[in-house]
């Protein structure tokens, strides 16, 4: 079962200004608004975000009977943060194991458009 404080990764199925949502491969449906992926107001989220793109994200509220919740992106991700970043990197159950597969296969298919 999910919790507060979890590290999750799922597929974007909406991008708007104020936020993406995020669909875990349990079919759990997490909100992430925009505070909680950038702290520059100014950047667009369509330039960053695509449709069905993997993203991980930590865990700030559940609801496992309604299976929803809100995440928070930049905690992992620096980048998108003004402050120090102070928080851990943390592994899912699996590892990063589906994420180096996911990357892998980004990789051989960005090798196999280019080859022609």
């Amino acid at each position: 079962m999910n919790k507060k404080g979890d590290i999750l990764f799922g597929k974007i199925i909406h991008i708007c200004n104020d936020g993406i949502t995020v669909q875990t491969t349990k079919k759990y449906v997490f909100e992430i608004p925009k505070k909680n992926i950038t702290d520059w107001g100014w950047k667009n989220l369509y330039n960053d975000f695509k449709l069905r793109h993997k993203v991980n994200f930590y865990v700030e509220e559940i609801n496992n009977q309604t299976k929803t919740g809100i995440g928070n992106f930049k905690m992992n991700h620096s980048y998108y943060s003004k402050s120090p970043f102070i928080e851990e990197l943390k592994e899912t159950k699996h590892g990063f194991e589906n994420l180096k597969k996911s990357i892998n296969m980004e990789i051989q298919s960005y090798k196999a458009r280019k080859r022609g």
